[in-house]
């Protein structure tokens, strides 16, 4: 099998495997894609998180956060628990 690795989106993460002008034409598209489908002006109220979203879906890359504002992760346990949930694990940890 002949695979062409040059006109695939993930190629946009490998420099090497592009043309600087075809890589530089790619990247006003993506970013205006990302921007109109994905992100639909709900921007994260974090600049970090925005900036994660865009080179992972432009590379293709799979994205491991490890380490998020705790801010974040509060709201996160917030949105996903109960308050019975709560109520359970605080009796939890003080036996």
């Amino acid at each position: 099998m002949k695979l062409d690795y040059t006109k695939g989106i993930c190629s946009y993460a490998y420099p090497d495997l592009q043309e600087e002008r075809i890589r530089d034409n790619l990247h006003d598209k993506f970013v205006e894609a990302i921007t109109n489908h994905i992100v639909c002006d709900q921007w994260s109220p974090y600049y970090e998180m925005n900036q994660i979203l865009y080179k992972a879906l432009m590379g293709k890359h799979k994205v491991i956060l490890g380490d998020m504002p705790e801010l974040l992760l509060r709201q996160i346990i917030g949105n996903s628990l109960t308050i019975e949930d709560v109520k359970d694990m605080f009796k939890f940890v003080l036996e």
